[in-house]
């Protein structure tokens, strides 16, 4: 069976080019709670950052202000932030992007910019977009596995065995694919 690919283009940056300030992952360090002052000084292969973030305390709304080097860039910039109810309790934040004005978790900073803005308001696209059907599946397998090792030893014995048939089912698609492209 034949099947036609595109050829991944190559003069678009990915995220894996830039320097990722994920939301989320700030919300993890305690940077997005209400009514504190938070920082935290940030290295990346390409430059090193403070983020502070300022949830109603100094500043009248919410933002995140980026100070640093990144690609050999100086950068000074505020992001303002705003939050969402969940459903069940707590709260989502989200930067508006200086670029497209709208809502994102991920701010990124590509090289040759001084400036943070969204995935989408710099254009850039994500590795597995670029990937084809195998890289997609050596991907999720990659994640799988990372996945399993970092399971605590008190996760239930389904978790495991589903994680486990995951892999399994995943090396199985992988060997299939693999021979049907060599014969």
């Amino acid at each position: 069976m034949f099947r036609h690919c595109k050829a991944p283009r190559t003069d678009k940056p990915t995220t894996d080019d830039c320097i990722i300030l994920r939301l989320p992952k700030l919300k993890g360090l305690g940077m997005l709670k209400r009514g504190h002052t938070s920082r935290r000084d940030l290295s990346y292969p390409y430059g090193t950052l403070t983020v502070v973030s300022d949830i109603e305390c100094f500043e009248p709304r919410p933002c995140l202000k980026i100070v640093g080097q990144g690609f050999g860039r100086q950068i000074d910039q505020t992001i303002e932030l705003e939050s969402m109810p969940m459903r069940f309790g707590g709260e989502r934040w989200f930067a508006k992007c200086p670029l497209s004005e709208k809502r994102c978790t991920t701010l990124v900073l590509p090289n040759g910019e001084a400036r943070f803005a969204s995935v989408a308001g710099w254009g850039v696209s994500y590795v597995s977009q670029r990937l084809g059907p195998v890289g997609r599946k050596f991907l999720a397998l990659e994640k799988a596995d990372r996945r399993l090792r970092g399971l605590s030893k008190y996760t239930r014995m389904p978790t495991r065995q589903r994680l486990k048939e995951e892999i399994r089912q995943l090396t199985c698609e992988l060997e299939h694919e693999i021979c049907n492209n060599e014969c």
